[in-house]
């Protein structure tokens, strides 16, 4: 019988080569739809702070939403990630030049940035990557739940991010999973069912 575990594994690897497949020209696309989308909610322009990630192996790059962000006033800030025990606090920037390469080599801010501090009654919004995400909110990562973790304690908007192409009907989710309060692709913002 196949674990929960084995299940994802298996799914992540046949997304991320679907991922990889995607023209250079379709990705363009679906980033500058996806960005536009994303400035458009009501939620990014409420949030005092966007949280967002630094794109790696393929992810849309929503990296245009900072210089949108801080020229709305808003603060911005990156995860930093601590691979020992799994967790990631945010840090707000002002400028992504403060980004530089940490855990797994992703760009991240420096511990001494000031440190974001979620709570339950914050108007903020997270952006969060995925593998890919299903119709209910649930994401396939990259299989430490970092996200998830984080989210526990994430009181405002979580919107996933993905190409259209890799949603899925479900995936394989367990009892710590967590789910997104919207989903954003190139072919438009919905809720999950």
């Amino acid at each position: 019988m196949t674990t929960l575990k084995e299940e994802k594994k298996k799914l992540r690897e046949e997304l991320l080569q679907l991922r990889g497949e995607i023209s250079n020209d379709e990705r363009e696309y679906a980033e500058a739809a996806v960005v536009s989308k994303l400035l458009s909610l009501a939620s990014f322009r409420f949030a005092e702070t966007v949280l967002l990630y630094y794109p790696i192996k393929g992810e849309l790059n929503v990296l245009p939403i900072v210089d949108a962000a801080i020229k709305a006033g808003k603060k911005v800030a990156f995860p930093l990630c601590d691979a020992e025990s799994s967790t990631m606090t945010y840090h707000v920037v002002s400028d992504i030049s403060e980004l530089k390469a940490g855990s797994y080599g992703i760009p991240e801010p420096n511990s001494e940035l000031p440190l974001y501090t979620p709570s339950k009654e914050k108007n903020d919004l997270i952006i969060i990557p995925a593998v890919c995400f299903d119709r209910q909110g649930y994401r396939i990562g990259y299989g430490k739940g970092y996200y998830d973790r984080y989210m526990g304690s994430f009181g405002g908007t979580a919107v996933g991010v993905t190409f259209h192409k890799l949603l899925r009907p479900s995936v394989p989710r367990g009892r710590f999973d967590k789910h997104v309060s919207l989903i954003v692709t190139e072919k438009g913002a919905f809720s999950p069912i």
